[in-house]
């Protein structure tokens, strides 16, 4: 499978490409910088004849769709950019999402995968809403959300909604289990997420202690897993430690 990581030199973009490289897939690496992807990957992956890596500007809807149309990549992973921790603060997040969209209806063969990173706090709360509903954090998640529902219609895409991550050794995928759209067994019940203040706290503390911190690692290697599986096709995707 070709596949194209954007964001490919991060923390998470660069154990994706080391895993896909691992389990035999041809990658295309869409990065700022050549070097630092490079120096992120052991030897035995940055001399891989199946790595190509293309340096440009995630925030160029045009440049994405020329790195997927050159390299006939049949999927792509975004893992560029983050959300604003506070609800004043802005980033690239939204722009870069948004040009991944687009460059992906232009460019990406139909039926080609798209997965798309995200917080967990862009998932649903129960009874309605969001998550950061409650917390009022990492809220420019939601606009790349309503982008993927209303531009990306033609796509088959899933957002990948981790919580917390953080260096450390991986898990096996098995060890992790997948919510569609509300994180698995999600303790908060809808009452107390939706009570100001209270609800802050208890959602944060959920998301912080009751087994969403994950590793970078871990979450590429469940990545790489559920590249192409399809029960997750249009969905939010959080993960969560099995107990």
């Amino acid at each position: 499978m070709q596949v194209l990581v954007i964001g490919a030199a991060g923390h998470l973009g660069s154990q994706v490409v080391y895993h896909l490289l691992s389990t035999g897939n041809l990658v295309t690496a869409f990065v700022r910088s050549r070097s630092k992807l490079l120096a992120a990957l052991p030897d035995a992956c940055s001399t891989s004849p199946s790595l190509t890596i293309v340096e440009g500007d995630a925030l160029s809807s045009s440049s994405l769709a020329a790195a997927i149309g050159s390299t006939a990549c049949t999927a792509v992973v975004n893992c560029a950019g983050w959300p604003g921790f506070f609800p004043w603060q802005t980033s690239t997040f939204p722009d870069i999402g948004r040009a991944v969209v687009d460059a992906c209806v232009e460019a990406l063969p139909q039926g080609g995968r798209v997965w798309m990173l995200a917080g967990m706090f862009v998932c649903d709360r129960p009874g309605g809403g969001l998550l950061m509903d409650s917390t009022h954090v990492y809220v420019e998640s939601r606009q790349v959300l309503e982008y993927l529902q209303t531009k990306g219609t033609s796509l088959n895409w899933a957002m990948l909604c981790p919580g917390l991550m953080q260096p450390g050794p991986p898990k096996p995928a098995q060890d992790l289990e997948a919510g569609y759209d509300i994180p698995p067994h999600w303790p908060v019940p809808s009452w107390l997420s939706r009570i100001p203040v209270v609800g802050f706290v208890a959602v944060s503390g959920a998301a912080m202690f009751g087994g969403y911190t994950l590793s970078f690692e871990s979450v590429a290697v469940w990545l790489v897993e559920n590249l192409e599986e399809e029960e997750y096709r249009r969905r939010r995707v959080a993960l969560r430690v099995r107990s």
